[in-house]
């Protein structure tokens, strides 16, 4: 009995999300970025949110999103390096969509849409020179937002 009713409740919750846009849609109009360092060389180098507006970054983005490779079966899904969230927003429609982005100490990269799990290193490439993962991993000491935007973002 309990485990149908601790079912119930995570069907309730996950159907609950503002997330629920389609990865098909080309529609979206901004991008916010989140990322999160976690350990080794990004350790203590997160809580950096960016947002994607220029036509054509944004359009770049919708059209990379689409481009998975089929599901991994069984992926590492640990965001042990980093994570990046990437919200597409469409603002006429209000339709939200999240894809989380993880890298684990192999630096295998795993896209993470809804339960879904696939590689997508197009998207990850891209991203990779959009917000300059290299320079937040070569950045000496922490690193947040005010920081981001001074040494990185410039």
């Amino acid at each position: 009995m309990k485990r149908i009713y601790l079912a119930c409740i995570l069907m309730f919750m996950f159907s609950c999300t503002d997330y629920n846009g389609k990865i098909e849609n080309l529609e979206y109009d901004l991008i916010q970025v989140e990322f999160d360092g976690l350990k080794k060389e990004f350790y203590n180098k997160g809580n950096i949110n960016l947002s994607i507006i220029e036509k054509e970054n944004v359009e770049k983005l919708n059209y990379l999103k689409t481009k998975n490779s089929e599901k991994l079966l069984f992926p590492n899904v640990k965001p042990v390096m980093f994570q990046i969230d990437l919200k597409f927003i469409n603002s006429k429609t209000k339709e939200k969509l999240l894809i989380t982005i993880n890298s684990n100490n192999n630096g295998e990269i795993t896209t993470i849409i809804g339960n879904d799990n696939y590689l997508n290193s197009e998207l990850y490439e891209y991203l990779y020179e959009l917000i300059s993962i290299e320079k937040i991993k070569n950045y000496k000491g922490e690193l947040d937002q005010s920081e981001y935007e001074k040494y990185i973002a410039r």
